[in-house]
Order: structure tokens, then C-alpha cells, then sequence
């Protein structure tokens, strides 16, 4: 067993209107963390090494960019820990809502349009503070996009797939939908994503996206679309039991037939 400090949603809540009806500086964090399990696993040092190594991206805090840094941060601090620690909730909205609520804040600022219908800010589920689910929280989906794109035993650098910059291809296409639970999926979206240019400008292809010119955002669409259809596929054939090249060949495969269909998901510009 180890002992590892948590938050619960009951605590996130309370947290975050005592920060956001003051300031930080003055609110003491003791009621709103807790303590579970026995013994040093380390978790703490782990923390603390998480938060020196973020520093050094510190003026990247408020842009996109940041998380194509900090994945593989995340994942190389924590990723030692017990599974116990790793696949509780309530530690992910710890680190999110309180240990690095500054970095959050940072990240995903509080906007006017945000506030739900119940009286609880919807930019909350960044905190892991809207609701029970930590799958939108920061730095859940910052460990689950390194952890399912990682390259084990390979040459070169593990997480070079894990530094990709789109915040819609990881939160809607793998985190979100719980696809990184099977990383031959999630590494191979990726690799098609990184090589989408050299896809769209073979000869082959080049002439299919000739309706690209008529959509507000073709790539994002065609992105949408692809996904939709290769999941569509997992009834028929399981991913898990193809290797990377196959994956790879399903996604290429399956984006020149989505190309070939645009008219079905395209938006005209209005």
C-alpha cells in the first residue's frame, strides 16, 4: 500500500469557490486534501518533481502548446507510481484542482460563456471539479495522452508521439472517448494526424479533397469523420488484435473513403 493525497469532488467544489471568491495566497489548501493508504511509495517526491520540471515551461502555462510539453512531464514523473494510486480518481483531481490549480487556471482561464444551468462552471471539468468523471481534468488528460502514445523499446525518443499540438485530436479523439485503452489505436491516429500534409498531397488523394475549398474547417471535419468511421469498424474487427502497420493501412484506407464521401459531413461556408 502506499499513501497518496487526494481530493474529493465534494472538496474540488469547495476549493474552487474559496479561491475564486479570494485570493489563492490566503486560502489554506489542509481541509480540502486528504490521505489513503499506508506507507512511502514515493508519491510525494514524484509530485514534487512533477512541479520543478513544469516550472521550466512556466511561460507556456496559458497556451495550447503547453501540453504537447507537459505529457510526457506528467508521464515520466508519475507513471512509477502503484497502479492504486494511478487509477484513482481522486488523485488526479487533487493534482488538478488543488497541488497545480495555478497551472489549470493558467491553462483554461474562467470565461463568462462557461457558467452551466446548476450554478456550476463548466470550465470546472478542468479542474475535475464539475463532476464525479476526472476524464476531462488537465492533468488526467495530459498522463492518459503520453501512457497511450508511448513508444516502448523503440529507437529514438518514446513520447515523440506525445508532443503532436491539437488539442481536439487528444481530448475529443482519444482521452474522451476512452480510445487509449488501446494504444495501437491511439499511436497510429497520431502518426496518421502528424503525416496528414504528405497524405493530402499524394497524387493519389490530392484530387478527393478538391471540396476542401467550400468548408469552413475541412481538416478538423475530415479528422471527425475518419475517427467516426474507424470506430465503426471495431464491431467487425478488433483493434487489438492488429499490429501498427495494420492500424496504420485502416487509417489511411479509411480517409480516402471519407474524402470520398464529403458531401455527407462537409459544412459549407456560409
Amino acid at each position: 500500500m502506499t499513501e497518496y493525497p487526494v481530493t474529493t469532488l465534494r472538496q474540488a467544489q469547495q476549493y474552487m469557490n474559496a479561491v475564486q471568491g479570494g485570493k489563492k495566497s490566503e486560502v489554506d489548501v489542509t481541509p480540502y486534501v486528504g490521505q489513503r493508504g499506508e506507507g512511502d511509495g514515493g508519491v510525494e517526491d514524484a509530485v514534487r518533481g512533477l512541479a520543478e520540471d513544469l516550472e521550466d515551461y512556466s511561460d507556456e502555462f496559458a497556451k495550447s502548446s503547453f501540453d504537447s510539453h507537459a505529457r510526457s512531464i506528467v508521464h515520466r514523473n508519475l507513471t512509477e507510481l502503484d497502479d492504486e494510486v494511478l487509477v484513482d480518481g481522486d488523485f488526479w483531481r487533487y493534482l488538478s484542482s488543488v497541488r497545480f490549480h495555478y497551472i489549470v487556471a493558467a491553462r483554461h482561464p474562467k470565461s463568462s460563456k462557461s457558467r452551466a444551468a446548476n450554478g456550476i462552471d463548466g470550465n470546472w471539468k478542468n479542474y475535475g471539479a464539475y463532476n464525479t468523471s476526472v476524464v476531462e481534468s488537465l492533468f488526467y488528460r495530459l498522463y492518459v495522452g503520453a501512457d497511450s502514445t508511448y513508444l516502448d523499446g523503440g529507437e529514438g525518443d518514446p513520447y515523440d508521439l506525445s508532443y503532436a499540438a491539437d488539442v481536439d485530436l487528444w481530448q475529443a479523439h482519444i482521452v474522451r472517448v476512452l480510445s487509449g485503452d488501446n494504444p495501437t489505436y491511439a499511436r497510429n491516429l497520431v502518426k496518421w494526424f502528424l503525416n496528414r500534409e504528405a497524405f493530402y498531397a499524394s497524387p493519389a488523394v490530392q484530387p478527393l479533397t478538391a471540396g476542401f475549398p467550400s468548408l469552413q474547417n475541412p481538416k478538423t471535419d475530415h479528422l471527425r469523420d475518419l475517427v467516426k468511421r474507424v470506430r465503426r469498424l471495431r464491431s467487425n474487427l478488433i483493434h487489438e488484435i492488429l499490429d501498427d502497420e495494420e492500424m496504420y493501412d485502416m487509417f489511411e484506407q479509411e480517409a480516402r473513403e471519407s474524402l470520398l464521401a464529403i458531401d455527407s459531413w462537409g459544412r459549407p461556408k456560409d
